[in-house]
C-alpha cells in the first residue's frame, strides 16, 4: 500500500502543476501580470516544499529549486519571462509530471532520474539564460573556488590545482593518509561524476534561536568523510559562557556533486565557503603535500639522484633500500622530513605483482614530485609527460590514470547495447505485424480475434514510452472497426520509423563531459544507464497523464452520508419488530400496510444516499479542459497557425468516470479542428477572415444530460468531397452516393478508415480518429452530431449522460428473455400491424409519419428462432449514429434504473453487450450494445 503522505503529495502536486501550466499560458499573453506570476511562484514553491518531506527524492527538490529560483528572479525584476522561457518552463513541468507518474506507479523515481536531472537542468539554464540566485552568492565568497565546467582530456590542458587552505594544511599527515586511502576506494566504487570539497562553515552566533543545528547539518552533508570543530574566538571563563551563543566553526571534507553541496547549504550560503577540487585532477594531489619548517636540502641530493634512477627503471625494491637510512635520519618535524615520510608511505602502498613492483600513474607522479621537492624546497605536483607515463600494463587496473574512466570504451559499449536493443524492438514490432496478419488470414472466431488484438495492443503500449510516441494514436487504432489493419498501419507508419530514429539519435558514443553551456554540472550525461530511448517522450500537455484515482469530496457530503447512515440503521432496526409482530399473528392487511411504510422509508433513504453519492462523484469540466490550452498552443505552433481557444462552462459538472473516459475523444476532436478545420493565416486572409482562427470548447447542463460543443470558424466540411472520398474507399455504394442528404453525408466522417486529409501526419490523416471518438462515446452512452457550412466552420455537438454509475434502461422481451436497451437511444415505442411492414430490396421497413424507417429483427440479430406469425409487432424506434431505425422485439417491459457493470471474463469478448446489472429478484439483466448489435446484420 502506498505511503499516505506520498499519495497526498502526488495528488496535490498534480493540482499545482495544472495551476502552474495555466499561469504560464496566461503569462505568455501578459508577461507583466504580477498576481498571476505570484500564483505561479506559490504553486512551484508549494510542490518544492512538500517534496522536501521525502529525503529519497532529493533530485526532485533540486530540480524544482532551479525553477523556483528563476521565477524569483522574474518577480524581483532581475529577469523577464520571454516566450522561449515559457517553452522551457512548460517542458520542465512535463518532466515533473513524468516523475510524478513514476512515483505513483512504483513509489520511486526512475532509475535515470539523476542523469535526466543533469540533462534537463542544463537545458533549463540554457533556455532561461539566467543564473541561479544562490549560485551567484556562492561565487562571491571570499575563499577561492575552482569549478571545472568542461574537464579536459589531455595532460597538457589539465586544470591548475587550487591552493590548499591554511586549515587543511594543519591536518595531520597520518589523518590525510587515511583519508587518501578512503578517497581512492570511494572514487573507484563510485560511478557518478563527483569531486572533493574542502568546506568551511561558520554558523551565525544566534543560529540556535532560528532552529538551526550546525553539528547536525555537518553530519548530514552528502558524502562527508571528515570534519572537525574549532572555536571561532577565544574561550571565555566558564561563568561568562553563553550556552545559547554558537562560537564554533566547522571544517569538513566531502565527496559529492556540486548541486548536492549547493542544495545542502543553500539556506546558510553566506556562512559557507569552499574549495572544489577539479574533476580532471587526481585526488592524491588534494592529500599529498609536505608541511613543517624548512630545513637544509644538501643532505638529500645523493639520495634523490639514486632514487630517480631506480624509479625510472621501475626498481622499487632498490628505492626502498636506499630510503631506509634517509628515513632514520628524518624523524623530526621539518618540511623535508615530511617529504621523506610521504615517499615512504607511497612506496609501502605499491602492491607487488609477479615479483615486480609496478606503481600506478598517480604514484609515479607523487614520487617524482616529492623527490624534486627534496632538493628544490618547493612543493609542486608534476604530472608525467605522456611519453614517460607507465606502460598500460603497469597501471592500476582498478583506477585508471588521474581517475579517468575509459571514455571511448564505455561509449562504444553503450553504443553497441543501444544498437542491440534497437534490433530487439524492431524484431518485436515485426512479430506483432506477423501475428496480426495471421489473425486476418486465418479468419479466427471473434473471441479469439479480440484476444489476439488485445494482446498485441498490450505489447505495443509498453513500447510507447521508449519510442516517444503518442498513446492516443495507438488507442485510436485499437478502437478502429478493423483493428488489425489499423494496428499494422500504426506500426509501419509510426513505430518502425520511430525505432529507426531513436537508434540513429542514440548510436554515437557520448563523451564523458557535462552538458554544454551549463552553470551546474551534477552528473555526466554519458554515464546515464543504457536505454532504448535517449530522451523522454514529448507530451502534449502536462495533464495528459494517467487518470487520477482519487476524488476530493466536500465535508458536508461526508456529514450528509453519516446522517443517512444513521437513518438507515434506524430503519434496519425496525425490521425485527415487524418480523416479531408478524409471528404474533398480525392481521395481513395491517402487516402489508406496515411493510409498505417500511419500504417507503427505506426507498426514501436509499434515494437520498444515491443522490449524495452521485453528487460526490460529480467534478467540474475544468479538470478536462485544463489540458487543451497547452495542446492548442503546441500544435498551432507546429502547424504555423494562429489559434485562439475559448473555454466555456468549465464549472459544469459530470461524473468523474465519464470525464476520465471523455479526455481522449476530446483530444481527437481538438486536433482535428486544428488540422482539418482551421486554415493557415494566409488562407484565412485570402478568404476575408482574420488571420487568427478560433476554437470554442463549451459544456452546459441540459436536463439530465450534459451538452458539449466543439466549434471552429475554419474551412468547414465539403460534403461532396466527403462523399467522393467514402465512395473511393468503398465505404458507400453508388446508389447511396447519389441519395445521401447533407446531414447524412456529414455522418460519414465517423466511418472507419475515412479521412479527408491529403497527407498522413503525426496529428491526423489515418482515418481512425473520428471512428474511435464515436465508439468511445457510444460506450459511455453519448451521442455526437455534426453541423458544418463550407467556408464558415464546423460544430460538433456531444450529448452525454450526467453519470455512468446509474443508467436508465427499458427492459424488453426477446426470445423469452429480458434484455436492457438504453433509454438514451430510444426515440419512441410503437405497435404496428404486420401488414404495414413492407419489404424494400432485402430489408423490411415501415412508414411512420411520412418517414421511411428500416427495420431489424432482434431475434435474427441474436441468432434466436424466429417468432411465430402474429397480427402486430412491437417495435423500438431507435436513434443510432444519427440514423433512425426500428428494432422488432417480442414485447415491451418497464423502464428501470440499474447500476451497470462492465462485462468481465469470457463475456468481455462479446461486444454486443455493453454491460450487465443485477435485478431485484436475483436475475442478471444483459444490456444490449445496439451499435455493435446492428453491425451484425
Amino acid at each position: 500500500m502506498m505511503n499516505p503522505l506520498l499519495q497526498s503529495f502526488i495528488h496535490e502536486s498534480r493540482d499545482h502543476i495544472e495551476q502552474a501550466s495555466r499561469c504560464l499560458l496566461l503569462l505568455e499573453a501578459d508577461p507583466h501580470a504580477l498576481p498571476i506570476l505570484d500564483e505561479l511562484f506559490r504553486a512551484m514553491h508549494t510542490i518544492k516544499g512538500s517534496s522536501g518531506l521525502f529525503e529519497e527524492y532529493r533530485v526532485f527538490t533540486r530540480f524544482l529549486h532551479l525553477i523556483e529560483d528563476h521565477l524569483d528572479q522574474v518577480r524581483s525584476g532581475e529577469d523577464q519571462l520571454q516566450p522561449t522561457a515559457i517553452d522551457t518552463l512548460l517542458n520542465a513541468l512535463d518532466l515533473i509530471v513524468y516523475w510524478l507518474d513514476a512515483l505513483e506507479n512504483t513509489e520511486a523515481l526512475p532509475s535515470d532520474a539523476e542523469y535526466v536531472f543533469a540533462e534537463e537542468s542544463a537545458r533549463l539554464k540554457q533556455g532561461l539564460q539566467a543564473h541561479r540566485q544562490n549560485e551567484a552568492s556562492f561565487e562571491a565568497q571570499t575563499e577561492p573556488q575552482t569549478v571545472v565546467k568542461n574537464p579536459p582530456t589531455s595532460l597538457a590542458t589539465k586544470s591548475a590545482a587550487p591552493e590548499h587552505p591554511v586549515w587543511w594544511q594543519q591536518v595531520k599527515e597520518s589523518q590525510r593518509q587515511q583519508l587518501l586511502i578512503q578517497a581512492l576506494d570511494q572514487q573507484q566504487d563510485d560511478s557518478d561524476q563527483k569531486t572533493w570539497f574542502l568546506i568551511r562553515y561558520q554558523p551565525a552566533p544566534e543560529c540556535f534561536f532560528i532552529g538551526q543545528d550546525p553539528l547536525f547539518s555537518v553530519r548530514q552533508m552528502p558524502g562527508v568523510m571528515w570534519y572537525r570543530a574549532e572555536p571561532s574566538e577565544p574561550w571565555v571563563n566558564l561563568e561568562d559562557l553563553d550556552p545559547y551563543r554558537c562560537v564554533l566553526g566547522f571544517q569538513l571534507l566531502a565527496y559529492a556533486s556540486l548541486p548536492e553541496v549547493q542544495e545542502h547549504w543553500r539556506y546558510v550560503a553566506d556562512q559557507v565557503t569552499w574549495i572544489v577540487w577539479p574533476t580532471d585532477l587526481h585526488p592524491a594531489q588534494l592529500f599529498v603535500f609536505p608541511t613543517g619548517e624548512m630545513g637544509a636540502t644538501d643532505f638529500y641530493q645523493p639520495f634523490v639522484q639514486q632514487a630517480k634512477q631506480a624509479l625510472q627503471v621501475g626498481d622499487i625494491s632498490s628505492m626502498k633500500k636506499k630510503l631506509k637510512p634517509v628515513q632514520e635520519l628524518s624523524a623530526g618535524q621539518l618540511w623535508q622530513h615530511s617529504v621523506v615520510r610521504w615517499i615512504a608511505w607511497i612506496l609501502e602502498r605499491i602492491a607487488p605483482e609477479k615479483d615486480q613492483h609496478q606503481p600506478a600513474t598517480w604514484q609515479l607522479e607523487a614520487l617524482n614530485s616529492l623527490l624534486e621537492a627534496l632538493v628544490s624546497s618547493v612543493w609542486q605536483w608534476q604530472p608525467l609527460a605522456p611519453s614517460s607515463a607507465a606502460p598500460e600494463k603497469q597501471q592500476s587496473p582498478a583506477l585508471p590514470p588521474n581517475g579517468e574512466r575509459g571514455t571511448d570504451e564505455s561509449g562504444g559499449v553503450q553504443s553497441r547495447v543501444k544498437q542491440a536493443e534497437k534490433v530487439l524492438i524492431e524484431q518485436l514490432l515485426q512479430n506483432q505485424i506477423a501475428v496480426l496478419t495471421h489473425n486476418q488470414d486465418s479468419h479466427q472466431d471473434s473471441s479469439l480475434s479480440a484476444g489476439c488484438i488485445a494482446s498485441v495492443h498490450q505489447v505495443l503500449r509498453r513500447l510507447i514510452r521508449p519510442l516517444g510516441l503518442n498513446e492516443a494514436d495507438l488507442n485510436a487504432a485499437r478502437q478502429h472497426a478493423n483493428a488489425a489493419t489499423a494496428l499494422i498501419d500504426w506500426i509501419e507508419t509510426q513505430a518502425l520509423p520511430a525505432c529507426q530514429a531513436t537508434a540513429v539519435e542514440s548510436s554515437p558514443p557520448t563523451p564523458i563531459s557535462p552538458p554544454p553551456h551549463s552553470a551546474v554540472e551534477p552528473d555526466p550525461v554519458s554515464a546515464r544507464p543504457v536505454a532504448v530511448q535517449t530522451e523522454r517522450p514529448e507530451r502534449e500537455s502536462v495533464t495528459t497523464t494517467q487518470a487520477n484515482l482519487s476524488i476530493r469530496v466536500e465535508q458536508k457530503r461526508i456529514d450528509e452520508l453519516m446522517n443517512l447512515a444513521g437513518e438507515l440503521i434506524v430503519a434496519k432496526n425496525a425490521l425485527p419488530f415487524l418480523e416479531s409482530r408478524a409471528r404474533e399473528g398480525m392481521e395481513p392487511l395491517l402487516l402489508a400496510r406496515e411493510i409498505k411504510a417500511q419500504h417507503a422509508n427505506l426507498d426514501r433513504i436509499t434515494e437520498r444516499i444515491q443522490a449524495t453519492v452521485m453528487a460526490a462523484r460529480m467534478v467540474p469540466f475544468s479538470g478536462v479542459f485544463a489540458r487543451f490550452p497547452r495542446l492548442v498552443r503546441d500544435l498551432s505552433r507546429k502547424m504555423n497557425k494562429q489559434v485562439e481557444l475559448v473555454l466555456e462552462g468549465e464549472e459544469t459538472q459530470a461524473d468523474k468516470n465519464l470525464l476520465d473516459r471523455l479526455a481522449d475523444p476530446l483530444v481527437h476532436l481538438i486536433r482535428n479542428s486544428l488540422d482539418h478545420g482551421l486554415e493557415t493565416p494566409e488562407e484565412r486572409q485570402a478568404a476575408g477572415k482574420p488571420p487568427q482562427g478560433r476554437i470554442i470548447l463549451s459544456a452546459q447542463a441540459q436536463d439530465d444530460r450534459v451538452l458539449l460543443m466543439v466549434i471552429d470558424d475554419g474551412r468547414g466540411i465539403d460534403c461532396e468531397k466527403l462523399k467522393q472520398k467514402a465512395y473511393q474507399r468503398g465505404l458507400i455504394d453508388e446508389a447511396k452516393l447519389d441519395s445521401l442528404t447533407q446531414e447524412q453525408a456529414l455522418q460519414l466522417i465517423f466511418l472507419p478508415g475515412l479521412s479527408t486529409a491529403e497527407t498522413v501526419s503525426d496529428v491526423s490523416g489515418r482515418g481512425v480518429g473520428m471512428d474511435a471518438v464515436n465508439s468511445v462515446l457510444q460506450e459511455i452512452g453519448g451521442r455526437i452530431s455534426v453541423n458544418s457550412q463550407p467556408g464558415q466552420g464546423t460544430q460538433l455537438q456531444i450529448s452525454l449522460p450526467l453519470s455512468m454509475a446509474v443508467a436508465r434502461v427499458m427492459m424488453v422481451d426477446i426470445g423469452g428473455q429480458d434484455f436492457g436497451v438504453p433509454m438514451s437511444m430510444i426515440g419512441e415505442t410503437v405497435r404496428i400491424a404486420t401488414e404495414k411492414i413492407h419489404g424494400i430490396k432485402n430489408h423490411e421497413a415501415i412508414t411512420l409519419r411520412d418517414s421511411l424507417i428500416p427495420l431489424r429483427r432482434a431475434r435474427q440479430l441474436l441468432s434466436l428462432p424466429p417468432l411465430p406469425s402474429r397480427t402486430e409487432e412491437a417495435i423500438l424506434i431507435l436513434e443510432v449514429q444519427g440514423q433512425r431505425l426500428g428494432l422488432i422485439i417480442d414485447d415491451f417491459r418497464q423502464g428501470i434504473d440499474i447500476v451497470q457493470k462492465p462485462m468481465e471474463g469470457i463475456m468481455a469478448n462479446y461486444t454486443i453487450y455493453s454491460g450487465s446489472a443485477l435485478m431485484g429478484d436475483g436475475r442478471v439483466l444483459l444490456v444490449l450494445n445496439l451499435p455493435e448489435l446492428l453491425k451484425l446484420n
